[in-house]
């Protein structure tokens, strides 16, 4: 959750050709070049989204990192934010289901331990960073299997970011989630979680024709899949009567969005389909507190890598906006509380902040809430 600055020296005004939609178009701009503060859903989404002001003729633009794509005008900054609508419909649900509710896994769960072979779980996630919002709700449930876990889950999630000259971006679809925790030995124990979703996607795209705002609408399909490899710590340290617990995790995510045309406006564009993955290496400590026999306090910290992408495009009939995702590094932090309901049920709501380590970035913020039953 988390944004990284745009970085854009100079100044420049252009009146300059451009290549638009197969035609070329002279477009009077005044560029005042400035070091705007992107907007997002970093660490939860795996992308920063930009607020219209942040995009509105900047020279390079932030994805996850740094997103270099060179000068743009003010009418292909409304086609670069269709790209960054596409890469938020896909990429937003699987990290905020991986980094949301299952931030923990199935074996850290309050409970777990005192299972007689399954438990079953529901809970709701949101998150919010200025412009952009998401949010969803999942069930599922789990058997153990010797000392291991298996959890199978289902969810419902929807997002939208708000665009140039009153534009959006939205997505609405499914997902399947599924985990594999086992103990290994001397408190440590590996986890495997795995994501699959579809989604649809609207786009509204509002430009300037000369004279008044125009709108062109777009819709399609995008499938993203994500992984989680992870390696927890259990009770490594005792700091008074808090335990901490160390842990790393490598995570994957990918989505891919199908070609379309819009419709409606003045200058409705053809968009090539588009392909976005982003990887990142987490390493925090979580620590646990005993607040009575019911009621635990649990608080974690994490860093973040994100890994560097060596090419990205946003193109189109008549249009090809090309870039690069440089790495960032990035903080987070969680807090949960668990209380117990019943001797085998257990109500969880936390909270979570995160923001890139470069100045000027925004804080994103999330909570989420859920029942937790073993039998």
């Amino acid at each position: 959750m988390q944004t990284t600055p745009i970085r854009v020296p100079g100044r420049a005004s252009s009146m300059h050709p451009i290549a638009i939609g197969g035609q070329w178009a002279k477009r009077a701009q005044r560029c005042a070049f400035t070091r705007c503060a992107a907007r997002g859903l970093g660490m939860l989404y795996g992308i920063s989204l930009l607020s219209s002001t942040a995009l509105a003729a900047t020279g390079n633009v932030d994805v996850y990192g740094v997103f270099y794509i060179g000068q743009l005008n003010a009418y292909e900054t409304t086609l670069h934010e269709s790209g960054i609508g596409a890469a938020y419909a896909g990429l937003a649900a699987p990290n905020l289901a991986l980094n949301g509710a299952h931030h923990r896994t199935l074996l850290g769960l309050k409970g777990a331990n005192e299972s007689g072979g399954g438990c079953a779980w529901g809970t709701v996630d949101f998150a919010q960073a200025r412009d952009a919002h998401t949010h969803l709700a999942e069930i599922g449930a789990c058997k153990d299997i010797g000392a291991a876990r298996l959890g199978i889950g289902i969810g419902r999630t929807k997002s939208a970011v708000d665009r140039s000259l009153g534009g959006k971006s939205s997505s609405t679809g499914d997902y399947l989630i599924a985990e594999w925790a086992t103990p290994m030995g001397h408190n440590l124990e590996a986890s495997a979680t795995g994501l699959y979703g579809d989604f649809e996607t609207d786009h509204r795209r509002n430009y300037s024709n000369g004279l008044l705002v125009d709108t062109s609408l777009g819709r399609t399909d995008a499938r993203s899949t994500a992984i989680r490899l992870r390696l927890d710590w259990r009770d490594a340290a005792m700091i008074g009567n808090q335990t901490i617990s160390p842990y790393v995790a490598y995570s994957w995510s990918e989505t891919k969005q199908d070609a379309y045309t819009e419709t409606g406006g003045s200058q409705p564009e053809s968009f090539a389909d588009q392909h976005w993955r982003v990887r990142d290496l987490r390493m925090g400590a979580a620590s646990r507190l005993a607040l009575s026999a019911e009621t635990e306090l649990h608080l974690a910290a994490t860093a973040i890598h994100v890994f560097g992408e060596d090419s990205i495009e946003i193109s189109g009939s008549g249009f090809t906006l090309g870039g690069k995702q440089d790495a960032s590094n990035r903080v987070g932090f969680t807090l949960d509380f668990d209380h117990r309901l019943a001797p085998r049920t257990v109500w969880s709501a936390g909270m979570g902040a995160t923001s890139s380590l470069d100045s000027g970035s925004a804080w994103v913020w999330s909570i989420t809430t859920g029942i937790r039953g073993v039998f």
